[in-house]
C-alpha cells in the first residue's frame, strides 16, 4: 500500500478561500491522503464549507477544534491527530497542483538521503478592484519577504486583479545556507517526512510564542538539525496574499525584528553540534537591531570592501544607495533593500550583509535612537 500523506490545515475565519484549498487536496492524482482540518475558533461559515466539500470525498478526513488561537497552536494540534508517514502543511488559502504530492513521494522514496522535497512557487497578490493600478505599482517597489526571486509581476485574471510573480528553483547544494538568506519558499511548497516532522516538534516547533516567521524558523531548523532537502520539477505550489491585513504583510518592522531575534537565538542553540561552515556562522550570528545611516564625514572608515567579497566601486554603489533613506531597518532589512535597488546587487544577499556588518562595527551604521527593545 502506497504511504499515507497527511494534509494538515489550520484555519481561522476562511469561508472564503477554504473551498479553493480543499479541492486542490482532492484533486491529487496521488491517492493515499488524510485531510485534517483544525477550526481555530471560527466564527464564520468555515466549517460547514468544509464539511461540505469534504462530504462523500473517499479520504478520510476530520474537523478538530483547537481552543488555543495562533496558526502555531493549530498546526501542532493537527499534527498530533495525524497518521502519515509524510506530511503537508497547507494554509487554509493556499493551492498545488494535482501532480505535486505524487511527484514529491516519489523524489522522497527514491532517495533514503532526502528528507524534505520542495517545488516552485507562484506567489499570487490579489489586488483590490478598486485601487488595482495603484497597488500592483507600489507592488512592484515593495521590499518583501521573498525579495531574491524573479522580481518580475505579472498581472492575471478580469481588471488584472491578480499580481503574479514566479519562483522557479532548483537543487541547490547548501539549501540551509539558502534559508538563512531569507531566500524563502513557503510551507505549501514541502512535503516531509514525519520523522523530520517529530524532531522539530521535540524542539517545540512550530513555536507557539512567536507570531511572525514560524515557518523561516520550523524550515531552518529542520536544516540544522540534518534534514536533506530535494528539488522535485515540474510541479507547483500557489502562495496567496489578500490584503496588508495578513499576518506577515501588516506587521511592523520592529514586531518582525523582534520575532527573528527570537527565532535566531532558538536556530543558534540548535547549531551546536551541526558542521557549519563560516558562512553558515556568519549569518546565524547576526543581530536584528534597528540600525540607521549617518553621514560619511562623521566617522573615520577603514578599507570596508575587504572581506565582503565586493568590488571597491560595487561598496561605492551600496554606499550611494543607503544615502537615500534614512528610516531604521535591521542589517538584513538594508541588505534587502540595496538588492532591490541595483539589478547588479541582485541576490548577492550574503556579500552585502558582510559590508553592512563592517559598516555597523566602523560606526557607519548606528543604532537608531528610537528603538524598541529588542532581545539578542
Amino acid at each position: 500500500m502506497s504511504s499515507l500523506v497527511s494534509i494538515i490545515i489550520p484555519c481561522f475565519n476562511a469561508a472564503e478561500t477554504i473551498d479553493r484549498a480543499l479541492r486542490a487536496c482532492l484533486s491529487q492524482s496521488y491517492g493515499h491522503l488524510e485531510i485534517i482540518l483544525v477550526d481555530n475558533n471560527c466564527t464564520d461559515a468555515t466549517v460547514t464549507k468544509a464539511e461540505n466539500t469534504l462530504s462523500g470525498c473517499g479520504y478520510p478526513w476530520q474537523v478538530i477544534p483547537c481552543t488555543k488561537q495562533g496558526v502555531n497552536h493549530a498546526r501542532n494540534t493537527g499534527f498530533r491527530a495525524s497518521h502519515g508517514q509524510y506530511v503537508q502543511w497547507l494554509d487554509s488559502d493556499d493551492q498545488m497542483s494535482s501532480n505535486k504530492i505524487a511527484k514529491q513521494v516519489h523524489a522522497l522514496e527514491s532517495s533514503d538521503a532526502a528528507d524534505i522535497a520542495y517545488c516552485d512557487w507562484d506567489w499570487c497578490f490579489h489586488l483590490n478592484p478598486a485601487a488595482a493600478d495603484q497597488q500592483f505599482s507600489e507592488l512592484t517597489r515593495m521590499v518583501l519577504g521573498a525579495v531574491y526571486g524573479e522580481r518580475r509581476w505579472t498581472r492575471h485574471g478580469p481588471g488584472g486583479q491578480l499580481a503574479v510573480q514566479h519562483f522557479k528553483l532548483n537543487q541547490y547544494d547548501d539549501y540551509l545556507l539558502r534559508l538563512l538568506e531569507d531566500k524563502w519558499v513557503p510551507p505549501v511548497a514541502y512535503l516531509m517526512r514525519r520523522s523530520i516532522a517529530e524532531a522539530l516538534a521535540a524542539h517545540g516547533l512550530w513555536d507557539p510564542t512567536i507570531r511572525l516567521a514560524t515557518d523561516r524558523q520550523y524550515f531552518s531548523s529542520a536544516a540544522l538539525l540534518g534534514a536533506e532537502f530535494r528539488y522535485v520539477g515540474g510541479v507547483l505550489a500557489v502562495y496567496n496574499a489578500w490584503s496588508s491585513g495578513q499576518t506577515t504583510l501588516g506587521a511592523r518592522d520592529t514586531e518582525r525584528a523582534a520575532s527573528l531575534a527570537k527565532i535566531f537565538q532558538k536556530l543558534r542553540s540548535l547549531s551546536v553540534g551541526a558542521r557549519l561552515t563560516r558562512d553558515h556562522l556568519f549569518l546565524l550570528a547576526q543581530n536584528f537591531r534597528q540600525y540607521v545611516n549617518v553621514p560619511q564625514g562623521e566617522v573615520q572608515l577603514e578599507d570596508l570592501s575587504t572581506d565582503s567579497q565586493l568590488s571597491v566601486a560595487t561598496c561605492a554603489e551600496i554606499e550611494r544607495i543607503l544615502s537615500r533613506y534614512s528610516q531604521p531597518a535591521t542589517l538584513e532589512r538594508h541588505a534587502k533593500i540595496i538588492a532591490s535597488s541595483s539589478p547588479r546587487l541582485w541576490g548577492q544577499h550574503l556579500s552585502i550583509m558582510r559590508y553592512l556588518d563592517r559598516l555597523q562595527r566602523a560606526g557607519r551604521l548606528v543604532p537608531a535612537d528610537n528603538e524598541e527593545s529588542i532581545p539578542q
